[in-house]
């Protein structure tokens, strides 16, 4: 709730990041919605009065939307549109999400590794022109052209190590910019600061971040991190290469975590310290993830 209050993300994107990216059954919103956000908000209250925990508290934009009558589908409208009160069919409203673009007519992936071969095979098999430099330290010439560059150089070998197994980011990323031709979204896979690397590449609006995370039985998501200053055009390019990927693009502002692992992560701890805590929590699961523990019930099966 409170990345969307904070305009983090949009609705149909946080609810894609936990069910597509985390293997939830159905996203958080959308599971509100069937409940109903007067109830949500009910249990919110209690729960907060026990644990006092911030965590608990509901939020100012969920009590607005009860206020307003807006209880989910059994009103016909929540954080989505219904149908009428009562119906499952989801309706378009202001704030539907636009049809995606073509994908883009050229793409350039530099790097080598088990995550760029795979990148190259999916845009070809796509039917995308694709370029693949395998080494960023060589001629970058071939990126010219091509509306979309993807830094996916290899993980460091010694994990603490910070250098990629290839060339400095910062470097490589400064060549980019002068490299590219006018107009091309910049973007790389690896760990970096959208707003580091529009400030290397000069490009400003053109600049942003990818995570590919692991598929789950839903599907694979794609997160693309942005800044205040990266254009619509960047985005609505990224969102459409992704799709030629056959994955689900989420968009949201640049922050470590981004969404699906800003929302998993912290959920997970809570659920160690649940069983820290002493409470009887015989498995806690979900498709990426799962933490089973021994309890006293276990031991007497």
């Amino acid at each position: 709730m409170t990345m969307l209050e904070q305009g983090h993300v949009s609705r149909e994107d946080l609810d894609t990041a936990m069910r597509v990216g985390a293997g939830l059954p159905m996203g958080p919103l959308t599971l509100m919605d069937l409940i109903g956000l007067d109830v949500c908000h009910h249990i919110g209250d209690v729960i907060y009065s026990h644990s006092r925990d911030r965590v608990h508290a509901p939020s100012s934009m969920l009590e607005q939307m009860v206020s307003a009558g807006r209880l989910g589908r059994k009103s016909g409208r929540g954080f989505y549109t219904y149908a009428g009160p009562n119906k499952g069919q989801v309706v378009e409203d202001a704030s539907t999400p636009t049809p995606l673009m073509a994908a883009p007519s050229a793409v350039a992936i530099v790097g080598a590794g088990e995550i760029a071969d795979d990148l190259v095979a999916r845009f070809e098999a796509a039917g995308v022109a694709t370029q693949h430099v395998e080494d960023a330290n060589g001629d970058l010439s071939a990126v010219s052209q091509a509306e979309l560059v993807i830094e996916a150089q290899g993980e460091p070998v010694d994990p603490s190590q910070d250098q990629l197994t290839g060339r400095d980011a910062d470097e490589l990323f400064a060549e980019l910019g002068r490299k590219a031709k006018a107009g091309a979204v910049l973007s790389t896979i690896n760990p970096a600061s959208a707003a580091a690397l529009s400030a290397l590449t000069g490009r400003l609006a053109e600049t942003l971040v990818w995570r590919i995370h692991a598929p789950t039985q839903s599907g694979q998501v794609i997160e693309v991190g942005k800044t205040v200053a990266t254009s619509d055009k960047a985005v609505v390019v990224s969102r459409a290469a992704i799709a030629a990927l056959d994955a689900h693009s989420v968009v949201s502002r640049d922050r470590t975590g981004l969404v699906v692992d800003a929302l998993l992560m912290p959920h997970l701890n809570d659920a160690v310290r649940m069983v820290d805590q002493g409470m009887p929590v015989l498995k806690i699961s979900t498709p990426r993830f799962s933490l089973a523990w021994a309890t006293p019930w276990d031991r007497l099966r």
